[in-house]
């Protein structure tokens, strides 16, 4: 692959022409693809093309959060832009061409189903991850302030989520719990018990948004964990459908 053709620099606040940050309002070109409940918009543009060495890219979808400027009117900005392609020699291909660019990964994480590279810059991180029974692979590159952002809010809502099991411990069964991505009603749905390798709680809830946003994967090679012999309640949100998963 062309190492000339290298896209993003990790240290820098760029993603190719678009910078982190960038209100929403600056690509009226791009069209609404859903929405990221509490957090801000996915977004595509139409015949998008992108290349990473040699390799061309045309399914690409770009996240822009809500971000508090200081000014009391939250805007969307521009904070990932992940990219989607087919087949296990590609994946392998790309993972081979960034550790010549940027080196060794930070962190891998591996289980049944998927394969996880990571690497940090100075204001940029990207992850790779292969997902095998679709053979498929996502990049993802991110902004790290709106990643510290969103990991602090999550952190917020699980341990709401934590509170509510508490005051709810004297009730019979297992009472339904605030969702974290909706805020509304998430009710039990089994319990199972997990092994090693796989995600601590934080992982299981940013794990769960991935099929409504392309969030869901940003930093789970940064949070998987060791969980052997425990047992995880599993919640669903009747509202907005995402799965929550509560260790016991």
């Amino acid at each position: 692959m062309n190492k000339n053709s290298l896209p993003v620099n990790l240290d820098s606040n760029r993603f190719g022409s678009l910078r982190w940050g960038d209100s929403k309002e600056d690509y009226p070109f791009f069209s609404l693809v859903r929405e990221i409940p509490g957090f801000g918009n996915i977004y595509k543009k139409d015949n998008d093309k992108f290349y990473i060495g040699d390799m061309l890219f045309d399914k690409i979808l770009y996240s822009f959060f809500y971000i508090d400027d200081g000014s009391g009117e939250p805007f969307e900005g521009l904070g990932s832009v992940m990219l989607e392609k087919e087949k296990y020699d590609n994946y392998r291909k790309i993972i081979d061409y960034f550790k010549s660019i940027y080196g060794e990964e930070e962190s891998k994480a591996e289980n049944e189903e998927v394969e996880i590279f990571h690497w940090e810059g100075k204001r940029t991180g990207v992850e790779v991850e292969y997902k095998k029974k679709e053979d498929k692979f996502y990049i993802r590159y991110y902004w790290l302030p709106v990643v510290k952002m969103a990991v602090k809010e999550i952190n917020e809502a699980k341990e709401a989520v934590e509170n509510s099991l508490k005051e709810n411990s004297s009730v019979s069964g297992y009472p339904p719990v605030k969702c974290p991505y909706c805020g509304g009603t998430a009710e039990y749905l089994r319990t199972r018990r997990v092994g090693s390798p796989g995600g601590n709680i934080e992982a299981a809830i940013i794990g769960g948004m991935l099929t409504k946003s392309v969030l869901g994967g940003l930093l789970t090679g940064n949070l998987v964990a060791n969980r052997n012999n425990r047992r995880i309640r599993i919640y669903k949100c009747r509202d907005c459908g995402n799965l929550i998963e509560i260790p016991e």
